[in-house]
This record gives structure tokens, sequence and C-alpha cells, in this order.
């Protein structure tokens, strides 16, 4: 028995109706439309193409290559399909293939800015950097408002040492994207490496000036307190904190490495000390998980490891560890009171750093533990000759007084058992002053 085929249009509607969602920002919706087009019509090449961009907004990025690739295959010759085949390549870290499939795209439209852009970033893939600086611009020169061919010629120009080209770069971007989180990010890199090259007075400037110019984004308020001297807020913002960490996390092991990160080390030295022998006997929480560094220390004592992060790009990296029993997306605070007397340890490994005032996250933490429960975490110390409880570095993260840290870990209820001096981490050549600290409920 023969089944009807649906008529051609109505697929079709449904991909409109997907891609207006699309457009919109409603990723999640814009899949179900394309969904239900390709159970109608399972080779609709657009259908096939607009879903493969979905599945990699949501960082399926194997399925989003598969889906992409059958477009290609089924409607040869079209360069946005060719173009979004290299980006789903260079993001599998397959360069060499990008920049072929970069190069049909431009060979099938010399005009299509895109196939410039995704062209520039396999060869920057490639490490031939100078050769993708010339293609981002030939993307520019195409469509000046291409905002992937900004921000990435940008982050280009950053990694080479040209902030002011990076600079003005990020500026454009900013220009016509206001409320990009990624772009504003980037920024806040920027001239954070200004200050750190010794050009601090531009760099407060400029922070300064972004944050007339953006004042509802929170990464704008924040590297204005770091940088140019801004009311600074009690803790970092939840928006600052999910972008920066969103746009770090595919590097973020590796840059650890480059500046001596220690703490997962110190934390192991301080559970041997205080706790004993390695064993699978307690529940514990790897808060602010971050890409597991911690948990890899943490899941020798563990008879369930969770983690919890606010960022969803850090929890990716966590989960592919395979060493984390639950993995949650969701803000710190909120999460330790939602799971009340759950731990008997919880740990926050660089973590302190990202909160001048510490009560109410202390607090959390002392009802997420059960009674005889300990809580394991570093800080960054300010200078003997600081004043006040807590400020913001110019790195954009906390430091707080050895006295303020002892007087919120008693507010809150704990014991302490231990007081360490510990550096996290060096930042330009020197050890950052720290605190590693164990208390007990």
């Amino acid at each position: 028995m023969s089944q009807r085929r649906p008529p051609a249009d109505k697929a079709d509607k449904l991909v409109a109706a997907g891609y207006e969602r699309h457009q919109a920002g409603d990723i999640a919706g814009a899949s179900e439309f394309y969904a239900r087009a390709l159970r109608m019509r399972p080779n609709h090449a657009d259908a096939l193409h607009l879903s493969g961009l979905t599945e990699r907004a949501q960082g399926r990025h194997d399925e989003a290559f598969a889906r992409i690739e059958r477009a290609c295959r089924l409607a040869p010759g079209n360069a946005p399909f060719e173009a979004n085949r290299a980006a789903a390549l260079v993001t599998l870290g397959r360069p060499a293939e990008a920049l072929a499939a970069a190069d049909a795209a431009v060979t099938f439209d010399a005009r299509f800015a895109p196939g410039h852009a995704n062209r520039a970033a396999a060869l920057s893939a490639l490490g031939r950097e100078d050769e993708a600086a010339q293609e981002y611009q030939r993307a520019l020169a195409l469509d000046p408002t291409g905002l992937d061919a900004l921000n990435n010629l940008a982050n280009l120009e950053q990694r080479r040492g040209n902030l002011d080209a990076a600079c003005t770069l990020y500026e454009r971007a900013l220009a016509l994207a206001p409320h990009h989180p990624h772009i504003h990010s980037n920024y806040g890199t920027a001239i954070y490496a200004l200050h750190f090259s010794g050009r601090g007075e531009e760099a407060a400037r400029r922070a300064q000036n972004w944050l007339e110019r953006f004042p509802d984004s929170p990464t704008a308020r924040h590297w204005a307190a770091a940088l140019a001297g801004a009311e600074a807020p009690p803790r970092a913002e939840d928006g600052y904190v999910r972008g920066a960490f969103d746009l770090f996390a595919a590097t973020f092991d590796s840059t650890l490495a480059s500046v001596g990160y220690r703490t997962p080390d110190a934390i192991k030295r301080l559970l041997e000390e205080n706790i004993g022998e390695v064993s699978p006997r307690f529940d514990i929480l790897d808060a602010g998980c971050g890409t597991g560094l911690a948990g890899i220390v943490l899941r020798g004592w563990a008879k369930r490891l969770e983690g919890v992060d606010i960022s969803t790009g850090m929890l990716e990296h966590a989960r592919a560890r395979g060493i984390y029993d639950d993995l949650r997306a969701s803000e710190l605070v909120a999460d330790l009171l939602a799971h009340r007397d759950s731990y008997d340890l919880i740990v926050a490994a660089d973590v302190f750093c990202y909160f001048g005032v510490l009560d109410e996250l202390l607090a959390a933490t002392h009802a997420g533990l059960r009674p005889g429960g300990r809580v394991a975490f570093s800080t960054e110390t300010m200078l003997d000759d600081e004043t006040g409880d807590w400020k913001v570095r110019p790195s954009g993260r906390y430091a707080h007084a050895r006295r303020y840290v002892e007087q919120a870990v008693a507010k809150a209820g704990f014991t302490p058992i231990e007081w360490s001096v510990e550096s996290p981490r060096a930042e330009d050549g020197k050890p950052i002053p720290g605190l590693l600290v164990m208390a007990v409920k």
C-alpha cells in the first residue's frame, strides 16, 4: 500500500515558521518546527541545514555537522550550506576540511561574506593568522555589519597583541549588538589586557566610557568597578559570570595551567590532612565546579559527587570527564538553599573570588551541609596595608581581608579547622596572596 507524500508546501511552511522563531532567538521552538518538517520530508535540504544550526546553538556539534553535511549533499553548490559546514568543522577541530568547505562556499558565491568569514576562521585555526586577518577584512568589506567577522577579527587582533585594533572592532560590534554577552565579555578581556600591558589610564577610560554607553550590561559594570573605580557590586553579577565562563570554557584548563593554578592540589592536601585516607564515603558538592578540575581530586572521597555551576559551557566540559553523578546549571546560593542538609562536604575552589560580601554564600553553604559536615574553600586575600573588608581587583576577581573572612565564617555558624596561606595562582609572574580554609558545621 503506497503512502501519500504530504504536499511540498506544507513542509516549506513549517520551515518558514521555524525560521521566524530562529530569527527571534527561540532555538527550541525553531528546532521543533524543523523536526516536524523533516518528519514530512526527511530530505528537505533547508530543514536539515537550519536544524543543524539549532543543534550547533545547543552544543550538539556532531549532530549539527551531520545535518549540515547532508544538506550540502542534497543541494550541491549552495554557498551558505558550505559556509556553515566549514564553521561546524572548525568547531569539531577539523580546520583543513573546514578550509576546503569554505573555499567551496566562496567559489560558489565570491560575494557571500559569511563564506569569507568562515574561511578566515579555518585559516586562523590552522595558525595562518595573517591570511585570516586579510580574509576577515574581505568579509567586512562585503558586509560591514557582520558580527561574527567583527568579533572574530577582534579576537585575532587581541591574540596578536594589537589591542587598539581589537578594542575598536569590539566597539563597532557592540554598536550593532548592544546586548550580545560574548562581545561584552571579549571587550572586557581586551581592556584588562590594556591595563596589564601598563596602559592603566587608557583601560580605565575605556571601561568608564563602556559603562556610560551600556549601563545595563553586567559585564560593563563589573569591569568599570575593577578598572575605573566605579562602585563595585557586592558580588559578581550572574550575567557577567555566565557570559565570561561560557566564553572561557574551551580554553579554561590550558589557561589555568599557564598561570600555575594550584588550588585542586592544595585542596587534596587539605583533605588528606584533615579527613584522612582516600575512600568513597562522603556525599560531596563541587560548588562552582567549572570544567571539573577540583572534581578529579574529590572523586576519590565521594560515594556521590555532584557539581553545580552557572555556566552551561563549563558544565559541558565537566560532563565530558565522566566523574560526576549529577551536574546542574544553577546560581550557587539558590542551589545550596534548594539542597539543605544534603552534603557531608562542600568544596568551593576559586569561587569565593567572585563574591565580595560573603554572608549569604556562607549561610547557604551552612544550610547545604549536614550536621558535622565540612566546607573547604579558597580566597584571594588583600594586602596588609589595604583597607576595607573586600575589593575588586583589576583582574575582575574579589579579594578579602583575612579578618573579614574569619568574621564571616564565624557569623555563618562554622567552627574553623584549618587556615593556611595558599596562593591560588600567579599573575604577572607573581603569586597571588590567598587563603585555604576548612570549617565544620
